[in-house]
């Protein structure tokens, strides 16, 4: 990653932010409600880029010159592993510390397979590919029991103070990480805790009855004007407390099920889960598509006549359905209706058998497993080759044609017919890779449940 040098663009960046000021806060402020303080404000200035604020870590406007701050502090030129937590706006992080030589490790999503991934460099890759979020899955796992400790950890936040306070994204990620960090000594109390971040995420106080023991502080604050320094550090988190996770946050997450088990088997401390009725972790759609909140009757006294009015109509439809089925005349249905609806489907279900009924089957295999289905399939047609249906299994190099006799009342001799196909097959040479390869045909039994992913015409 390469700063930006151009002198004036910095500067007119920098007097932008000079003038920026953090949001006013009221005496009874809550986390989320200074999140959303902070996101509007951003939006009210222009100073977001891809994705949109709202539920995230801002990705603000100039945050690639902002981390080359990074390269002054004395504790990241004297690191030699750094951790990078794995949000957007933290991928010139996670390029700057492989752009240093230094050890690079992202924790894993919701710590399924293991505690972190080391991003490895190989001489052919991009940095900016590696540190993409998609790609972390490329990286070496660290295990619980291999024993790594990291020099720095590098976390994003909403809003900060000067004393070091923290405020993330919301339900807790960053802290969870922490906490398992701690616990599996990849972390100490000597680990420098940087956070990346615009001025007008800085606060002079926060209100220090919003943060519990399990919140994670800060003690570098890099800024695009400044470097605040905590003078007073907080005091961090001992690792993980089991009251304050329900069953399904601790069921969601496997190196957390491992801990619990290892906790409770010791009885040296108090794994009693919190009583609250969580499911674990929801997934990222499901805010999307979720059901739409209804309007309280008291703001709005027509809500509950909409509500009954949906109920009605959703009642009629109901009630139409269970008419056609009864039939016109609303009488219940006897048992021989019932039988007679059996008998119908069992004479259709036997009539779509001898539609689809095959007759014999070649079975097609050494064919490049990259291949795509309708190439294959023009191949064919260009020779005059017809099958009834085709099944595909391209993956494993093996595809399956299927041919039905043109009259089947007569004992048709069709091995010639098939002769001719199978040489026409066997001369086709259509992997580009290797041109002398050809197809390989046999005559196999017909398959009568088959799964047919193109069906070209006799």
């Amino acid at each position: 990653m390469k700063p930006n040098n151009s002198g004036s663009n910095m500067d007119k960046q920098v007097s932008r932010n000079e003038e920026i000021i953090p949001p006013v806060l009221a005496d009874e402020e809550t986390k989320l409600t200074i999140r959303k303080k902070v996101w509007e404000c951003f939006s009210n200035h222009r100073l977001i880029t891809f994705p949109k604020p709202h539920g995230r870590i801002p990705n603000f406007i100039g945050i690639e010159d902002t981390t080359m701050n990074l390269t002054k502090l004395p504790e990241f030129i004297g690191a030699k592993s750094v951790a990078v937590f794995i949000d957007k706006a933290l991928t010139s992080a996670r390029e700057l510390v492989l752009e240093n030589s230094k050890d690079l490790y992202v924790p894993f999503p919701r710590f399924q397979r293991c505690l972190m991934k080391k991003i490895v460099v190989n001489e052919s890759d991009d940095f900016k590919t590696l540190v993409s979020r998609g790609d972390i899955h490329r990286g070496e796992n660290v295990g619980i029991s291999d024993g790594v400790t990291v020099d720095m950890l590098i976390v994003g936040s909403v809003a900060v103070s000067k004393e070091g306070y923290r405020i993330g994204r919301g339900r807790g990620f960053e802290d969870l990480e922490y906490g398992l960090f701690k616990e599996y000594k990849a972390v100490n109390d000597d680990t420098v805790i940087v956070t990346i971040v615009h001025d007008l995420q800085v606060f002079d106080s926060l209100p220090r009855d919003l943060f519990e023991k399990y919140d994670t502080p800060v003690d570098v604050i890099i800024t695009p004007t400044r470097t605040i320094i905590v003078e007073n550090k907080l005091p961090k988190p001992t690792g993980i407390f089991w009251n304050e996770l329900n069953v399904g946050q601790v069921k969601s997450r496997k190196l957390l099920q491992i801990l619990y088990a290892e906790h409770k088997k010791s009885q040296n401390r108090d794994t009693t889960l919190s009583k609250e009725n969580g499911k674990g972790h929801r997934p990222f759609y499901w805010r999307r598509y979720s059901k739409k909140e209804t309007k309280n009757p008291v703001d709005d006294p027509d809500a509950n006549r909409i509500d009954q009015n949906d109920k009605e109509n959703q009642k009629k439809k109901r009630r139409g359905s269970a008419k056609r089925n009864k039939g016109e005349d609303d009488t219940p249905r006897t048992e021989e209706s019932y039988r007679t609806d059996e008998t119908d489907r069992s004479k259709r279900n036997e009539k779509r058998r001898r539609n689809f009924r095959i007759d014999y089957s070649l079975k097609v295999t050494n064919i490049n497993k990259k291949m795509r289905t309708r190439d294959f399939v023009k191949a064919l047609k260009e020779r005059n080759i017809k099958p009834r249906c085709i099944t595909w299994k391209g993956k494993r190099g093996v595809c399956y044609l299927h041919y039905v006799k043109k009259d089947r009342k007569k004992d048709e001799d069709v091995s010639d017919a098939i002769n001719d196909v199978i040489e026409i097959i066997q001369d086709l040479k259509l992997d580009p890779d290797e041109p002398d390869k050809n197809l390989n045909v046999k005559v196999v039994e017909p398959i009568t449940r088959i799964e047919t992913v193109d069906v070209t015409a006799v």
